[in-house]
């Protein structure tokens, strides 16, 4: 069964978000704005800090990668899906 990390490199996250959502979510990430709530292999919940409010979110894996965030800001990967994403190798010490 592949695990949350299987889908959140940092060329898959390019891939799934737009180059805003890309530069804000890292820089989110690099300020260290995720607090993680829940992370098993399966789902990751977190609370991320942006300077407008916090944005609760969920990665899932299964037979494919799902994620949720209560922005609704864009249909793709949004700047809170990338942060959380990308915070997770530091939370997880790089395996979950």
């Amino acid at each position: 069964m592949p695990s949350v990390t299987d889908f959140t490199s940092e060329s898959q996250m390019r891939a799934l978000a737009d180059a805003r959502g890309w530069n804000d979510g890292l820089a989110l990430a690099d300020a260290h704005a995720v607090t993680f709530e829940s992370v098993t292999p399966e789902r990751v919940t977190a609370v991320v800090n942006a300077p407008d409010g916090p944005a609760r979110v969920e990665l899932t894996a299964g037979d494919r990668f799902g994620y949720t965030c209560s922005c609704w800001e864009v249909p793709e990967a949004c700047r809170h899906i990338v942060a959380t994403a990308m915070a997770l190798p530091r939370y997880a010490g790089g395996d979950v």
